[in-house]
């Protein structure tokens, strides 16, 4: 049943690749392979990094606070963190000094050629939009042969327009703020993209925006993954917002990538067994129709990466806030998503939808909570977000639980209205909050009025 409907399931590769025979097989010529030898070469660069010493495994969130505030260096954007070589404290080097190691030097002047060769290839392919590959291209090489990480990544969003068939290789600007704070940055992928979808949504997210008084230059793709390499192997991400850093973000523009291949995978595996017990039996019965499934889950993933993009975060609200920080922006896209939803369903969704909406959003929560609790990862923010907005709404009585997991909906108005306040309360707790302030809060809504976590 998955194989059929995800379009094509996830392979790897010997080195870690994560790849998708069904879309590669869409590549014209020797295209797809020519962005797959590109996937390789980030790989390896991304498992050179962790045999030097980078992505150190033992780092505490006490060891990082502690090294934080004696080598502030270590929480700057474009610095990678790494142990020294006697073990005992936490160094900061920045892209362009890693570029000065010999080892690397190679793999990123590797990376750069391989991507100059995908623009030579959709040339010679006589590719519509072969120009457009040849800039996204060579904005991306020249990132890996400068180390300007932030220059590579404000260049590739002011592109605007991007092809057909993408690829996307690069550092993650920056990602510290999970409990380890581990500074995962070097990733890769391949997709094709679906242009009517991304037409919609697009239209879609500009109206929400608008309606909220923000402005930002951004966009959103409708993608099919082809491949993924480096962090994006390790997290196969059903969408990805870009850039992480909301000072480039609210400068520049965000661009919102959309997995849906990816999402239609996770959401047969993972989503739609928990929707079935869940929601009642009629409810469930629905989503075997007409596409429903589909539409409701992209409205509601992609409202989630839209909540990136909406949430206002001020400058140093990662290091005032720690580990709970990233748990923040979680809380407040996984709120927004449901929000969005019901209060412009316009172009994505229709408003006898809704229900249908609310009830996978639920599903969606439940089982992001079952995932930690067979992992047992404290690190996965996703389920303190889910836990803490079940409960909001489970306590506002704006729908119900039975013993037995299923849940009752009855008033759309009320559902919106209850995340309207709560997202409001976290954007108050983005701009004040201290760290224990934040701490308290999301213990509290994650554990009553059920303890989802334990």
């Amino acid at each position: 049943m998955i194989q059929e409907l995800c379009r094509s399931c996830p392979e790897k590769t010997s080195s870690g690749v994560v790849f998708f025979p069904g879309v590669l097989e869409e590549f014209p010529g020797d295209l797809g392979e020519k962005h797959m030898a590109v996937l390789e070469s980030v790989q390896a660069g991304f498992r050179r990094q962790k045999q030097v010493g980078f992505y150190p495994p033992q780092m505490s969130e006490e060891e990082w606070q502690r090294s934080v505030r004696e080598n502030t260096d270590l929480a700057k954007n474009n610095t990678l963190v790494r142990r020294s070589l006697l073990g005992n404290s936490l160094t900061a080097v920045s892209y362009r000094d890693l570029l000065r190691e010999s080892s690397f030097r190679g793999i990123f002047d590797e990376i750069a050629e391989g991507l100059v060769d995908v623009g030579r290839t959709a040339q010679s392919l006589s590719l519509p939009d072969h120009s457009l590959i040849a800039r996204e291209v060579r904005v991306l090489a020249d990132g890996f042969r400068s180390g300007d990480t932030d220059k590579a990544m404000e260049d590739y969003l002011n592109l605007r327009r991007h092809p057909k068939y993408g690829i996307w290789g690069g550092f993650l600007d920056r990602l510290s703020d999970r409990e380890r704070a581990l500074k995962f940055d070097l990733q890769a992928w391949s997709t094709v993209q679906k242009d009517s979808l991304s037409q919609d949504f697009n239209t879609w997210m500009r109206i929400v925006l608008r309606g909220m008084g923000r402005y930002p230059n951004s966009d959103i793709m409708i993608v099919d993954a082809a491949g993924f390499a480096g962090l994006g192997a390790v997290m196969e991400w059903q969408a990805n917002t870009q850039p992480s850093q909301p000072e480039i973000g609210e400068r520049v523009g965000y661009l919102l990538n959309f997995f849906d291949n990816v999402s239609a995978y996770k959401t047969n595996k993972d989503v739609k067994p928990k929707l079935e017990q869940i929601a009642p039996e009629e409810v469930f019965d629905r989503f075997s129709r007409n596409g429903l499934l589909d539409r409701v889950r992209r409205a509601i993933t992609a409202g989630h990466e839209v909540g990136h993009a909406a949430h206002m975060i001020p400058e140093g609200a990662d290091l005032r806030l720690g580990r709970w920080y990233q748990v923040l922006k979680e809380m407040y896209s996984d709120a927004f998503e449901l929000w969005s939803v019901l209060k412009y369903p316009e172009i994505v969704i229709s408003r006898t939808q809704l229900p249908s909406a609310v009830y996978f959003d639920l599903a969606f929560d439940e089982s992001s909570i079952d995932k930690r609790r067979k992992e047992d990862d404290i690190t996965d923010p996703y389920p303190y977000a889910a836990a803490a907005k079940i409960n909001t709404l489970l306590n506002e009585r704006a729908i119900t639980r039975s013993s037995d997991g299923k849940y009752t909906i009855s008033d759309l108005n009320q559902i919106r209205e209850v995340m309207d306040a709560y997202l409001k309360g976290l954007v108050e707790l983005t701009n004040y909050a201290s760290q224990s302030e934040l701490e308290n809060f999301i213990l509290e809504h994650s554990s009553y009025p059920v303890d989802f976590l334990h």
